[in-house]
């Protein structure tokens, strides 16, 4: 694995992506599944879920800055929180981060099946990228993946 400085190719790497999937700490399996980033033209999408639980969601501003790292504002109310979280908009996080080029793979039980997935980047953040007060049962991830391939036995779906 090689960490990269980031650069115009570094910023379409992060930015192109089709999303980016966190790994939790405490393991991969199907209950801690929705974890992750996506990014469009003008602003981002975070999700934090766990099996059927929406616990958080809600597009932001970002900016990746010239130091290795993201900025992202948090302008307007999410379009999901739990109950137990608390929110307000207005909110700008700053995030090192390193992109790292690598065999990222990983093994999760869904419903009793085995299914590996393998990445072939990693984006790895200093904190996570979830407003401050954002509840959440696990411990939130700070590594995501991204630019999915398919395990060479497996047939992709459609």
């Amino acid at each position: 694995m090689s960490a990269s400085p980031i650069n115009a190719a570094g910023v379409k790497l992060l930015l192109c992506g089709s999303g980016w999937s966190a790994k939790p700490p405490s393991g991969f399996d199907y209950d801690s599944h929705m974890v992750g980033l996506t990014f469009a033209q003008q602003e981002a999408s975070v999700t934090l879920a766990c099996g059927q639980t929406l616990y958080f969601n809600t597009a932001c501003r970002y900016e990746v800055l010239p130091t290795s790292g993201l900025q992202l504002t948090y302008d307007s109310d999410p379009a999901c929180l739990h109950r137990s979280a608390t929110f307000t908009p207005g909110l700008t996080r700053k995030l090192p981060f390193t992109l790292e080029s690598g065999d990222f793979a990983a093994t999760e039980n869904r419903l009793s099946s085995m299914f590996t997935s393998r990445w072939r980047w990693r984006v790895r953040f200093e904190r996570h990228p979830f407003p401050e007060g954002v509840f959440f049962r696990l411990e939130i991830p700070t590594d995501f993946y991204g630019y999915l391939q398919h395990h060479p036995n497996e047939v992709p779906t459609a």
